[in-house]
């Protein structure tokens, strides 16, 4: 009989252990579009360490708008182009995203690092770049995963967002 149990309860924690990895991932893109791009000198005048840009985005969904964003982003480290490390020779900002989804009740917030070949220069072409979905709010509450940007071209850049969260939450 003991062994009966053992047996019943392995199968249901193993049933337990499938259905929480068998969850689908939802992924969906944004076409974000700058409206304002606002540098802030905070460090010694002119491009520094510690400088802080504002940027505030139109959302787009399948070419519907469907909210807006807000970008805040500090320079911490100018690029050393005499480093041996690679990283060392980008410019790197830490940025935080806020994008809010219709009536503002549903958002998202990213967190990461914004990469630059050439000081007060905008993100290349050629680099796409990943950032950590931290939590969000509404139907987004408990979201996490990642979301990689894209410049498309000067104020337009595409945000494929893949998130540990039930599907249905990715429908517009």
């Amino acid at each position: 009989m003991k062994n009966n149990y053992s047996s019943i309860v392995f199968v249901l924690l193993a049933a337990l252990c499938l259905a929480e990895t068998a969850e689908a991932a939802c992924s969906f893109s944004l076409i974000v579009s700058l409206v304002a791009l606002k540098p802030v000198d905070m460090g010694q005048p002119g491009f520094s360490m510690g400088d802080v840009t504002n940027m505030d985005a139109d959302l787009k969904y399948k070419g519907k708008t469907v909210g807006s964003a807000i970008f805040n982003t500090v320079t911490n480290r100018m690029p050393d182009p005499t480093a041996v490390d690679e990283h060392r020779r980008l410019e790197q900002r830490l940025g935080i995203a806020q994008y809010h989804f219709g009536n503002n009740n549903d958002s998202l917030v990213t967190i990461g690092e914004f990469i630059y070949t050439e000081p007060s220069s905008p993100q290349p072409y050629s680099i796409s770049q990943v950032r950590a979905v931290t939590g969000g709010t509404g139907k987004f509450k408990y979201a996490r995963g990642q979301v990689t940007l894209t410049r498309i071209d000067a104020t337009t850049f595409k945000h494929d967002f893949e998130l540990d969260a039930n599907p249905k939450l990715c429908n517009f």
